[in-house]
């Protein structure tokens, strides 16, 4: 743990050509956007648009109020281009 009254965690967003990872110390009644505003993300890819249901913690949905855990991977979501069902759908098409 960082200390008693800090914790690690981690902001991501995967881009298209990579994945920002911003490691950060934030104090332990941190919320998961308190944190996301803290890690400078928006100006570091202005194309992560943070609102209530595109972001997570290890892949699990959260709220932006909720209260952080040391050591969490906090996870914004980019909005699927199509559907899996659709992609899977057009690769059986192709014979894929």
């Amino acid at each position: 743990m960082a200390g008693a009254d800090r914790i690690s965690v981690t902001v991501c967003f995967a881009r298209a050509d990579h994945q920002e990872v911003i490691p950060l110390t934030v104090a332990s009644e941190t919320t998961v956007g308190q944190a996301i505003e803290q890690s400078g993300i928006a100006s570091r890819c202005p194309q992560a648009r943070v609102r209530e249901g595109n972001v997570g913690i290890y892949g699990t949905p959260v709220c932006l109020d909720q209260r952080l855990k040391d050591h969490d991977r906090i996870e914004i979501y980019r909005p699927l281009h199509r559907s899996p069902a659709e992609a899977r759908r057009k690769l059986a098409e192709r014979g894929e």
